[in-house]
């Protein structure tokens, strides 16, 4: 499948073999972004280095190359990480997009979004410049926390504002050329899969056994013991590890996008709220039979019960022949059951099972 979304990721912080964790960060994010199909993403940038001689040869050769790509090269979204060491590069990013469109945008943290509660004069008066200069010229801005982007939303007004990595996928907004419509049609289908990272929940089992449709993306929310075999797993196209988010962001990540929601824990499980929360954001459930949520789920009404993962991928690859008005009478089912779910349904449902 060829990339219709291609992204520039201009940063100067990025991992080397000597310092593999030095801007971990934007390689994650980066390989984040190339998992998600149609979506493209070239990364360049500057390594940690102790001499300053060395560092201003690396940010000329960087300069120039940036440059270079974006006066040749057509991009949907130049992404730029630094607010105060690449203001020329956004500034002629964003003189040609008046001409080829493309959305500039900023990955910012830290420093760069505090920088004018720091004192100083001189070259830190310069980088406050530097860094307001960006942020106005900017059409959108990344962030890394809620925090920051309450912050930079009030101050920026106007500025779409992306908590990565809650809503990577939001990248699509980024490119306003018409790609967006594009690559959310009804072949593009995601996955949900959130619990704690233990051997007992099955997710190791179902990442290695299921097959999705190629058009799909598996996201893996949570933490635990298996947390490093995990992100190793994710670590391919398709597939997208966002660790462990609060409560709102993961309704946020559950908003961001229609899709499915799995549970397939192999342990004997009680009633899981997790489910509860993903089907009052629209998330489609397949239920593992074992678990007590199953007895909510009525199966091919408002989700799927399986005994195993042989029955799973044929559920999985079934749903690609639902009409999207049934789907759509699912997901309106889904929401009505956590809505619907109180003191006296739970009572209602355990006399039930006792009778």
């Amino acid at each position: 499948m060829s990339s219709s979304v291609k992204i520039l990721n201009i940063s100067n912080m990025i991992p080397s073999s000597k310092y593999q964790s030095y801007g971990i960060f934007i390689a994650q994010m980066d390989a984040d972004i190339n998992r998600i199909p149609g979506v493209s993403s070239v990364l360049i940038g500057i390594g940690y280095c102790q001499s300053i001689f060395l560092k201003l040869y690396m940010y000329i050769v960087l300069y120039v190359k940036s440059l270079w790509l974006i006066l040749f090269n057509s991009y949907s979204c130049i992404l730029i990480h630094s607010s105060t060491h690449f203001f020329p590069i956004l500034l002629v990013a964003k003189i040609k997009s008046l001409f080829v469109k493309s959305n500039i945008a900023i990955y910012s943290h830290g420093g760069d979004i505090y920088l004018e509660h720091v004192k100083g004069k001189g070259y830190l008066s310069l980088l406050k410049v530097l860094s307001f200069l960006s942020y106005s010229t900017a059409d959108s801005i990344f962030v890394s926390s809620q925090t920051s982007k309450a912050l930079l939303s009030s101050k920026f007004r106007g500025k779409v504002c992306i908590q990565y990595p809650t809503s990577i996928r939001e990248i699509f907004f980024l490119c306003n050329n018409g790609c967006h419509k594009d690559l959310t049609s009804t072949d593009y289908i995601n996955f949900y899969i959130t619990g704690r990272l233990v051997h007992g929940k099955g997710i190791v089992s179902l990442l290695d056994s299921i097959k999705f449709p190629e058009l799909s993306i598996v996201n893996v929310i949570g933490d635990g013991p298996i947390r490093d075999r995990i992100e190793f797993m994710c670590a391919q196209p398709g597939r997208v590890f966002l660790g462990n988010l609060s409560h709102l962001e993961m309704s946020s990540a559950y908003h961001s996008t229609s899709g499915f929601f799995i549970f397939n824990s192999r342990l004997t499980e009680g009633l899981g709220l997790v489910v509860l929360e993903a089907m009052a954001s629209g998330l489609v459930p397949f239920v593992r039979s074992n678990t007590g949520v199953s007895e909510l789920i009525d199966h091919g009404v408002n989700g799927y019960v399986y005994s195993d993962l042989q029955e799973l991928q044929h559920l999985i690859f079934n749903i690609l022949t639902l009409s999207k008005g049934r789907l759509n009478k699912m997901r309106e089912a889904c929401i009505d059951t956590a809505l619907n779910f109180n003191h006296e349904y739970g009572e209602q449902l355990k006399s039930n099972l006792l009778k």
